[in-house]
C-alpha cells in the first residue's frame, strides 16, 4: 500500500475510539497477515547456457520455486512477536480464526480487558464461536480505519521482517554462491528472521501507530 493509498478520513474516529475504550500498548495484540511472494526474492531473470553451441536463454528463475507465495500470519505485542505461522495458502476466514484461538491461549485469564487489533480484510470475519470465546477471555476486537496502515503497529513490524529477511536470504547467497531455490530453507529463513526481528521491544512501533 502506498502513500497515496492513505486515508486520514476515519483517524479522528479511530483514535476516539481508542481513547474511550483504553485501546492501549500494553493492553492490545496487532495481527495480521503477509505474504512472501517468491518472485521477489530472486531475480525475474538468469542466464542460462543451452545446447552445444552455448547459446544464452533467458528464463525465469522464480519459476525454478515451487508453488506461490508462503503466507505468514503473526500476533505482535508491546514487548515482541507473541506467535506466528506460516502457510502454503492464503489465511481465509477459518483459518485466520483458528490462529485467533491460538492467540487466545496464550493471553492471561486475568479479567483484564484486553484487545486485538485487526485490519478491514474480507478475511478478517470473526466467527461466532470465536466471538464467544473471546468474550469469555475479556478480548474486544479493535479495528484500523480503512486504509489507514500507519494506525497498526504490525504493518511497520512487517516491513522489518521483511528487510531482516531480504539481508539473511543476500547473505546466504553470497555464502553459497547460489540462489537458494528450496521452498523449505526459504520458509526457514522467514522464521529465522521473525525470531530475530521479533525479539526487539516494540514499545516504539506501537507508539508511532498512536497507541501509548
Amino acid at each position: 500500500m502506498g502513500a497515496a493509498d492513505l486515508s486520514i478520513r476515519d483517524v479522528p474516529r479511530v483514535m476516539v475510539e481508542r481513547a474511550f475504550h483504553q485501546i492501549l500498548a500494553w493492553n492490545t495484540l496487532s495481527i495480521d497477515e503477509k505474504p512472501f511472494p517468491l518472485k521477489d526474492i530472486v531475480p525475474d531473470k538468469c542466464w542460462i547456457a543451452k545446447g552445444s553451441d552455448e547459446r544464452v536463454i533467458w528464463k525465469p528463475l522464480y519459476k525454478m520455486l515451487s508453488g506461490g507465495p508462503i503466507y505468514m500470519v503473526c500476533a505482535i505485542g508491546v514487548r515482541g512477536l507473541v506467535l506466528f505461522a506460516l502457510s502454503d495458502k492464503p489465511y481465509e476466514t477459518e483459518l485466520f480464526n483458528q490462529f485467533l484461538w491460538q492467540v487466545l491461549s496464550v493471553v492471561p485469564r486475568d479479567g483484564v480487558q484486553r484487545w486485538f487489533l485487526i485490519d478491514n480484510a474480507p478475511f478478517h470475519g470473526i466467527l461466532k464461536q470465536t466471538a464467544v470465546a473471546l468474550g469469555r477471555a475479556h478480548v474486544g476486537i479493535t479495528h484500523t480505519a480503512p486504509s489507514s496502515c500507519f494506525l497498526n503497529p504490525i504493518e511497520e513490524f512487517f516491513a522489518q521482517l521483511a528487510s531482516k529477511f531480504q539481508e539473511m536470504y543476500g547473505r546466504a547467497v553470497l555464502k553459497y554462491d547460489r540462489y537458494i531455490l528450496h521452498r523449505d530453507r526459504v520458509k526457514e529463513m522467514i522464521i529465522r528472521s521473525a525470531q530475530i526481528v521479533g525479539r526487539r521491544d516494540c514499545a516504539a512501533i506501537f507508539e508511532r501507530a498512536g497507541l501509548i
